[in-house]
């Protein structure tokens, strides 16, 4: 191997991002790199280019010494973590997870956040110490990178963006890959590529005909080499009647009612779940500790303790029930976060600070919150 010269992760993922090349005055990059195994925050300056609740609701089964059990149970929350930075629900299955027993559970991603918000808070220290250490102020920040597969995470992306003023994070580039694409167009440069485009490009002529039998032909030339290829693709394998598509049709109008039900319940659901969880969170700001009378914070803690007890033992609720208990919550909540919001200044009223808005649902109308969907 030919060393031809050493980076660091950032240099090479602010390469990958070409902000080397992005304009020729000088410029301040934030690379927030959060990972499976580091988490680490700089500021570069270009110019001119240069997880004890498992014990309590599986049988009392304590895994702590079956290591192959907390490796497969690892394994199943690191994909339901991918899952939800898509997805506002994800569905944990272990079959024989230990002594015998399946293990089934379904996180929501209100819930995943609110477990986790800690460390999310956390990671926002070393980004003011970054910006302490350097001397630069935030709004003098051109640039976020995010790299690393945990920035896939939306409220990752959320705290970022709302911490810099609603400045927008730089997601071209797969968070994964950045810093190896970086090193890549590095190595590509010091050993004499004239760009860091792909230059190796096929020109090539694709043509689709389909006739009325259904019979696609597909050609392809490339025009540098004048070879050509064609292939036919018939449609007599795996084909429905008409008779079975009709009757698949109709089948789909006769459940679409209840389709659309099952739908309003999850969403109704998903809407009370996340209220509770972003409610547990807003009572935990630092800017608004203080403002709250006295008993009124117990109060509201009290309204989401019973509220998410009584979400555990009625998953199979009717939407209406959803929605009542939701317009009871907003009853007890509702008039004591807007005295809160008022002593704290006034300017952060229902519209943004409060979860969901006065009277609306969460999982519906926050600003940029995700569209709740049903998950089988």
């Amino acid at each position: 191997m030919n060393v031809l010269r050493i980076i660091n992760e950032p240099t090479a993922a602010a390469i990958a991002y070409g902000l080397d090349k992005k304009g020729s005055g000088e410029q301040n990059v934030l690379i927030y790199d959060m990972g499976g195994g580091t988490f680490d925050v700089s500021i570069l300056t270009i110019e001119d280019g240069i997880f004890e609740d498992f014990k309590r609701k599986n049988r009392g089964k304590e895994l702590a010494g079956n290591q192959r059990a907390i490796r497969r149970l690892r394994t199943q929350c690191e994909r339901a973590k991918r899952t939800l930075s898509s997805s506002t629900q994800a569905t944990i299955e272990i079959d024989s997870l230990f002594e015998g027993i399946d293990y089934s559970c379904s996180l929501s991603r209100a819930r995943f956040e609110e477990l986790c918000m800690d460390y999310f808070r956390n990671s926002m220290g070393p980004v003011e110490k970054a910006l302490r250490d350097s001397g630069i102020d935030k709004k003098n920040i051109h640039e976020l990178v995010l790299v690393g597969g945990s920035t896939r995470i939306p409220k990752v992306q959320t705290m970022i963006q709302e911490f810099f003023n609603g400045k927008e994070p730089n997601r071209t580039i797969n968070p994964d890959e950045a810093v190896a694409f970086g090193a890549a167009v590095q190595a590509a440069i010091l050993t004499g590529e004239g760009s860091s485009v792909v230059q190796d490009l096929l020109l090539l002529d694709v043509t689709f005909d389909i006739d009325a039998n259904g019979i696609l032909n597909v050609g392809a030339s490339d025009k540098s080499t004048g070879k050509t290829n064609q292939i036919t693709i018939t449609n007599e394998k795996g084909r429905l009647s008409q008779a079975e598509i009709d009757r698949m049709v109709q089948e789909a109008e006769k459940f679409r009612g209840e389709d659309e039900a099952q739908k309003g319940k999850v969403e109704a659901k998903n809407g009370l779940e996340n209220y509770c969880f972003t409610m547990r969170n807003t009572l935990n700001e630092e800017k608004l500790k203080e403002k709250f009378e006295a008993g009124d914070k117990e109060k509201i803690e009290a309204a989401v303790q019973e509220c998410l007890d009584w979400l555990e033992k009625n998953q199979l609720a009717e939407k209406d029930e959803f929605e009542g208990k939701q317009k009871e919550m907003e009853g007890v909540v509702n008039p004591i976060m807007m005295k809160v919001y008022q002593a704290a200044g006034g300017g952060e009223g229902a519209e943004g600070g409060m979860p969901g808005g006065m009277g609306g649902a969460p999982g519906a109308g926050g600003a940029g919150g995700p569209t709740v969907e049903e998950v089988d």
